[in-house]
């Protein structure tokens, strides 16, 4: 086995798998050698991230949905959404300031309040831990705002 490479990727997550990627297809003889700490690809933060960055979000996704026509594999790739909840009105405005960015790039977002998310729906489905739609609906948990 050879002991050089042209480039070489330290991680093996979204970022470091795209670039090792798309160096391949612009040049498929490129010795590229990818290195991950992790014992498979995409679990360290990858697996964690919570799609905050939208515009890296919209780009990867076509790759994580299509993985096995695009990639020739699959890959464990579930689509879910994320929860913020807030009592403080500071974090409440820099939600909307979000949502109104993400809403400008053509991502679906919402700010909701307690009584909404109980009517809505998508949120019973929804694996919140200790917090309760119905506490927030009888006014035992308090929140201003949440986003989906």
């Amino acid at each position: 086995m050879s002991q050089t490479a042209a480039v070489v990727i330290v991680g093996a997550g979204i970022i470091g798998g795209s670039v090792a990627f798309h160096l391949f297809e612009r040049d498929p003889g490129l010795r590229v050698v990818v290195l991950e700490k992790e014992a498979e690809p995409g679990t360290g933060a990858t697996s964690k991230a919570t799609g905050a960055n939208v515009r890296l979000t919209q780009l990867s996704y076509p790759y994580f949905t299509h993985a096995e026509e695009i990639l020739g594999s699959p890959v464990d790739f579930t689509r879910h959404g994320y929860l913020f909840v807030t009592t403080d009105p500071a974090t409440l405005e820099q939600c909307r300031r979000n949502v109104a960015l993400q809403r400008g790039l053509g991502v679906a977002r919402e700010i909701l309040t307690p009584a909404e998310m109980l009517l809505d729906g998508r949120a019973s489905s929804m694996d919140v831990g200790a917090l309760s739609l119905e506490r927030f609906a009888a006014g035992k948990l308090r929140a201003e705002a949440i986003m989906f």
